[in-house]
């Protein structure tokens, strides 16, 4: 009889052996399945998007999400859902230091939660009773010894994890990890390319604008010059004068443009003092808010008053917020709003300019830096290059997004310590 009970537990034993082998080589088989799907995609959203579905299908999760960390390491930003309403995916970013998935960060190690509905550290506790969250299993999305984000599984029901199950999300978390640094770098590889691209058409540009600008100038001088004395010998209603009057306003605007090419050629180098951009941004306001009144436009301000000052030479960022918002202005026809926020970090202060107007194609949105481009029928198309100029001079950057029928976001950041001055 013992000798059977004995025979009996040992089958047991053998069978269970044999199940934790098979699902052990499932896992390591769909892990492949997955790698092999990650990997056929550099770019960072599709790899982001991919993650998330895969995650959340193989946890059978009701909700997953990614969040990735600044480069900082001081916030975390959701960059991908599957599954989620538009309530969690409009949520704001999260402290590293005070959040409870920034713990998982900060240990490189995963986090289960039975009821985040029931976690004092959980900080969008209402949020999840209207959406139905309950479980969650966080782990690091580690690449060596860093750690770049967090991925987020949530369940509908009360689920305690098994240990097999983190270790087999944690092995998906470290093959995304490896997907979303290839697509970073494949992402930045790029962006350097095209900056390089766009340098070396600058700086031809450049100086075929610097030498027609002088060109142009001496003889623009000297129309000037006979017109001012043709206007002194007409009455000032006769016809005439009415025609002089359109020749000067035609030949101040080609003044401008001259101006403006010269600017681009050879911009002034910054002087910097400390200052308060939301302060400068404000005197921006004052110029455009007679304009912005005329086509029914609100401009709705976004920023603390205690904003720290940086390194900047106003005037220069001052033009560049006129040109922004300028452009703001004329692509809203029918009125709207323009949101304008400026948020500071550590090491950073970042203006956004968002408006409703019609949108940016595509096919342009990657040239608009680039001199004498415009969609304006009067435009020059050289603001945004200026523009673009006297950012880098200031050790920053400046981008744009936008989509067709709601609207463009111009985002410029910049350094809060004194940039080296370009020579």
């Amino acid at each position: 009889m013992e000798i059977l009970v004995n025979l009996a537990a040992h089958t047991l034993h053998q069978e269970t052996q044999a199940r934790a082998l098979a699902q052990q080589r499932a896992e390591a088989a769909t892990l492949i399945d997955v790698g092999q799907d990650l990997s056929t995609s550099l770019n960072l959203d599709e790899v982001l998007q991919r993650v998330v579905r895969q995650a959340a299908r193989l946890m059978r999760a009701k909700v997953c999400s990614l969040m990735l960390v600044d480069a900082h390491h001081t916030t975390l930003r959701l960059r991908a859902t599957y599954g989620a309403s538009q309530t969690y995916t409009q949520r704001p970013p999260l402290s590293v230091e005070e959040s409870l998935v920034g713990d998982v960060v900060h240990r490189g190690e995963p986090l289960a939660v039975l009821d985040v509905r029931e976690h004092p550290q959980y900080q969008f506790l209402e949020m999840a009773r209207q959406e139905g969250l309950c479980s969650l299993l966080s782990v690091p999305l580690r690449m060596h010894t860093r750690v770049l984000g967090v991925l987020n599984v949530y369940t509908a029901e009360r689920r305690r994890f098994p240990p097999a199950e983190v270790e087999f999300l944690s092995a998906l978390a470290a093959q995304s990890a490896i997907a979303i640094e290839h697509a970073r770098l494949y992402q930045a590889m790029i962006e350097s390319q095209e900056r390089l691209r766009q340098s070396e058409r600058l700086a031809a540009m450049g100086s075929t604008a610097a030498a027609l600008a002088d060109e142009i100038r001496s003889p623009l001088q000297a129309m000037k010059l006979l017109l001012y004395a043709m206007q002194q010998d007409c009455p000032p209603q006769s016809p005439l004068r009415m025609e002089t009057d359109v020749l000067q306003q035609e030949l101040d605007r080609l003044s401008l443009l001259v101006e403006q090419c010269l600017e681009v050629a050879r911009p002034r180098p910054p002087t910097f003092t400390a200052q308060k951009l939301h302060e400068i941004m404000e005197d921006a306001f004052l110029v455009i808010s007679a304009e912005a009144q005329r086509r029914g436009i609100v401009l709705r301000k976004h920023w603390s008053p205690t904003l720290p000052a940086l390194q900047i030479d106003g005037a220069q960022m001052k033009q560049v917020f006129l040109n922004v918002l300028i452009n703001a202005l004329q692509a809203m026809e029918s009125g709207g709003a323009i949101d304008v926020s400026i948020e500071a970090d550590a090491t950073t202060i970042t203006t956004t300019v968002q408006d409703q107007g019609a949108g940016i194609p595509e096919a342009v949105l990657g040239q608009l830096f680039t001199p004498f481009l415009s969609t304006k029928p009067q435009g020059t198309g050289l603001g945004l290059a200026i523009s673009h100029g006297i950012t880098e001079g200031h050790g920053g950057s400046i981008r744009v997004a936008s989509q067709l029928g709601v609207g463009t976001s111009v985002t410029i950041v910049l350094p809060l310590s004194t940039p080296v001055p370009y020579s």
